[in-house]
């Protein structure tokens, strides 16, 4: 190899390592966007009504065959992530697998085991307001949506980036 390809490998390698670190850089502020959201969502008063026994009854007051109400779908699609191209970093594996129970996934008789940013996006924008219907819960469900809908071109952004670094 002549010293004009080599100059000519190291250019191109200094030219794609900085698109890698640009686009890192690109992932780290999407990732910080997205946890405030989480952070913000958590919040959210689901209105969940646990009663003493640990079921909800905002929704199904009557339904005693499902306490778990609408995390009842938790433990089959893995706290709603399975469907949901949720980031979960490498470093809260361990977390997760600690809250982590077989027959009820993350849910406890107190709601949910995982802190609002280790949610899926499920988790946090799915509640029982529109059992209440006036202009407030109207006016966060609103709200909630278009937060979801932020969150979810926030996660495809990041899920581009990443199979791009990974070509």
């Amino acid at each position: 190899m002549d010293i004009g390809t080599v100059v000519k490998v190291i250019d191109l390698a200094a030219i794609y390592r900085a698109q890698l670190v640009q686009a890192y850089e690109v992932i780290q502020v999407r990732m910080n966007q997205l946890m405030s959201f989480r952070k913000v969502l958590g919040h959210i008063e689901f209105q969940c009504n646990w009663n003493t026994e640990g079921i909800c009854f905002a929704e199904r007051k009557e339904d005693k065959q499902n306490p778990m109400c609408c995390c009842v779908v938790c433990p089959s699609t893995v706290g709603f992530m399975r469907d949901d191209p949720t980031p979960v970093l490498k470093s809260d594996l361990p977390h997760y697998q600690e809250k982590w129970s077989n027959e009820r996934g993350f849910w406890t008789t107190s709601g949910c085991s995982l802190p609002a940013v280790m949610r899926g996006t499920t988790c946090l924008t799915y509640n029982c307001l529109h059992l209440v219907n006036n202009s407030e819960s109207r006016s966060l469900r609103e709200t909630i949506n278009e937060v979801r809908l932020s969150m979810d071109r926030l996660t495809k952004e990041i899920l581009t980036i990443n199979e791009r670094i990974a070509l």
